[in-house]
């Protein structure tokens, strides 16, 4: 499994600093702390990967999530669906960000097919690696 974290500023130059101090890298720095703090009790080293920047570049598609503010309006609009208030202009909209989820579920989707081509591994395998789900079916929408 792979983890991207997004780190202020600050804290990657201070990590960068003690690394290069250390004549280290920062992923094994930060993969040394990680396993100091979880390893020990598990038995399990964590390791360091190095991702490729094709690798990084899919892996951010698949981590990034769909805007907030579409979610939360998304869930208002299905809301009045639900109750029949859902007027004309709202069910046009409701369309539309149906169209923009679907999008980005696709091009999530994507990511992780060619995420697994590039590690020699099937989609259910890298979906099952990244600890995301199969999209259920269940005829609503």
């Amino acid at each position: 499994m792979s983890l991207t974290i997004e780190l202020p500023e600050e804290t990657l130059e201070s990590l960068r600093a003690e690394a290069r101090a250390q004549g280290r890298d920062v992923a094994d720095l930060v993969a040394a702390r990680l396993n100091a703090l979880y390893g020990v009790a598990s038995n399990r080293p964590i390791a360091a990967q190095v991702l490729s920047a094709a690798e990084t570049q899919l892996l951010d598609t698949v981590n990034a999530a769909f805007p907030r503010e579409k979610r939360h309006r998304y869930g208002a609009l299905v809301a009045a669906r639900q109750a029949e208030t859902l007027t004309e202009v709202e069910h046009a909209e409701l369309m539309e960000i149906t169209n923009q989820i679907e999008t980005w579920n696709a091009r999530r989707w994507k990511a992780i097919a060619d995420l697994a081509r590039l590690r020699g591994r099937t989609l259910d395998e890298m979906a099952a690696e990244l600890q995301i789900p199969s999209p259920g079916y269940d005829g609503e929408g």
